[in-house]
C-alpha cells in the first residue's frame, strides 16, 4: 500500500513540476511558430499555466503585476492534486476491474 501511495505522489510531482516550469517560462511562449506541431505543443503548455495565472490575477487584482513565482506555486499545487487524484482513481478503477473479472 505504501508503494502505491508513492506512485500517486510521483505522478502528482511530475505533473506539478512540468506545470510550474512552464509557468516560469510563460513569457517565452509565442504561439506563432511556423511548425504546426510546435504550435500545438505551445498551446498545450500554455493551457498548463492557466489555473495558476488565474489565481495570481485574482490575488494581485491587476493583470500587469502578476508574480510568476506565485503563479508557478499555484500551478504546482493544482496540478499535483490533479495528478495524484487521477493516479489514485485509475488505480482504484483497475483494482475494481480485476475484482470484477475474477468473479467470472
Amino acid at each position: 500500500m505504501r508503494w502505491v501511495w508513492n506512485k500517486n505522489v510521483v505522478a502528482g510531482v511530475i505533473l506539478g513540476a512540468i506545470a510550474a516550469a512552464t509557468t516560469i517560462s510563460v513569457q517565452g511562449l509565442t504561439l506563432v511558430a511556423s511548425n504546426l506541431l510546435l504550435r500545438v505543443l505551445e498551446t498545450v503548455a500554455f493551457a498548463f499555466t492557466v489555473p495558476g495565472l488565474l489565481v495570481a490575477f485574482a490575488a494581485a487584482h491587476d493583470v500587469h503585476h502578476v508574480g510568476l513565482g506565485f503563479a508557478a506555486l499555484c500551478n504546482f499545487t493544482f496540478w499535483f492534486c490533479f495528478g495524484w487524484l487521477c493516479s489514485y482513481l485509475l488505480r482504484t478503477l483497475r483494482e475494481q476491474i480485476h475484482l470484477l473479472a475474477s468473479q467470472f
